[in-house]
C-alpha cells in the first residue's frame, strides 16, 4: 500500500523528518485490504485551533523582519495565555515552556533547587562540620537544563518579558524595562523599552531564521503547544501513534469518521518522552 502524504521539513535535533520517512518506510510495506486503508492504533491529543505560519517573514529583511516576527509571536503568545487554566499550554506557558517551542528542544522538567554542601564554621579551633543547604538554581537550568543553550535563553529572556509586558500580562521592574516608556504597549515603543535590545533583537531573528529554513510553523491544541510541518493547517489532528517515536499531525480525510492521512511530524512540548501515552485511550486509525 502507498500513503499519499505531502513531503515536509524537519525540526533541527529533533529527528522529526527521518522518523517520519522510517514510518513512511516501515507502514508503506505493509498490506490492508483495497479501499479500506491501513489501521493502526493512535490516541488523539486533540484538534490543531490554531497555526502560525512566518511566510509573510521570507521576503523582508533587518527592521521589518523583527516587526513581523515580533507582532507573530505576540500574537501566538496571547492565544497561549487565553487558554482554559486547566489546559496543559495555561499551565507550562512559562518562559522555559516556550523557549523549549521555539528553539525545537525536547526537554523533561528537573529540580528547581540544588543540594549544596559545605563546611561550618566551627568554635575556637576554627573546626566544623559539614551542613547540607538547599540553593535555588538560575534560571536558565530550571525548570529545563538549558546548559548547552544558555547563551541563546540569555538573548531569548529580555525578548519573553517584552512581548508579556506587550500584552499587559504582569508588572515589570524597571531593571528589565526602560522607565522612559513605562505606560505605552505599541510595537514600536515596546522595542524600544528593552533594556538590552541586541539581544532581543538576535532571538527575534534566530527564531524566525530557524523557523523558516527548518519548514516550520507554531500551533496549539486545547491542550498543547508544538511545531509542526508547513503544510499543517487548523482542523487536522494531533496523534500519537503506537510503535512511532514523535507524535504525528494527520488530516481527515472526510470519509470514515477515523480515516487520516499523514501530514507529518510534531514536536508537541510536554509529550515527547511519553508523559501523554495511556494504553487505554488508544483507538483505531485509519490511514489512507
Amino acid at each position: 500500500m502507498r500513503l499519499r502524504c505531502q513531503a515536509s521539513g524537519s525540526a533541527r535535533g529533533t529527528g522529526l523528518g527521518s522518523t517520519k520517512a522510517r514510518y513512511l518506510t516501515a507502514t508503506s510495506r505493509a498490506t490492508s485490504s483495497p479501499g479500506h486503508g491501513l489501521p493502526l492504533q493512535g490516541q488523539s491529543l486533540g484538534e490543531v485551533s490554531f497555526v502560525l505560519c512566518l511566510d509573510d517573514v521570507r521576503a523582508v529583511i533587518d527592521g521589518e523582519l523583527v516587526r513581523r516576527t515580533f507582532l507573530h509571536l505576540q500574537t501566538w503568545l496571547r492565544l497561549l495565555l487565553e487558554r482554559p487554566p486547566g489546559a496543559q499550554t495555561h499551565r507550562e506557558t512559562s518562559r522555559g515552556a516556550v523557549f523549549c517551542v521555539l528553539e525545537g528542544l525536547s526537554r523533561r522538567q528537573t529540580a528547581t533547587q540544588e543540594t549544596v554542601r559545605r563546611r561550618k564554621r566551627g568554635g575556637r579551633g576554627g573546626s566544623g562540620r559539614y551542613v547540607h543547604e538547599r540553593r535555588t538554581l538560575p534560571r536558565w537550568k530550571a525548570p529545563y537544563d538549558f546548559t548547552n543553550q544558555r547563551e541563546q535563553f540569555e538573548q531569548f529572556e529580555p525578548l519573553y518579558i517584552t512581548l508579556l509586558k506587550s500584552l499587559g500580562a504582569v508588572e515589570f521592574p524597571t531593571q528589565v524595562l526602560g522607565a522612559r516608556r513605562q505606560g505605552t504597549t505599541s510595537v514600536d515603543d515596546t522595542m524600544l523599552d528593552i533594556r538590552d535590545p541586541m539581544y532581543a533583537v538576535a532571538a527575534l531573528k534566530g527564531i524566525a531564521m530557524r523557523i523558516l529554513a527548518q519548514k516550520r510553523t507554531l500551533f496549539m491544541t486545547p491542550d498543547y503547544m508544538g511545531t509542526g510541518p508547513e503544510e499543517m493547517q487548523s482542523g487536522d489532528h494531533v496523534f500519537l501513534i503506537a510503535g512511532v517515536p514523535t507524535p504525528m499531525i494527520l488530516r481527515p480525510t472526510g470519509g470514515q469518521e477515523s480515516s487520516f492521512r499523514v501530514v507529518g511530524a510534531a514536536l508537541v512540548h510536554g509529550v515527547m518522552h511519553g508523559q501523554a501515552f495511556h494504553a487505554h485511550k488508544q483507538g483505531e486509525v485509519i490511514l489512507v
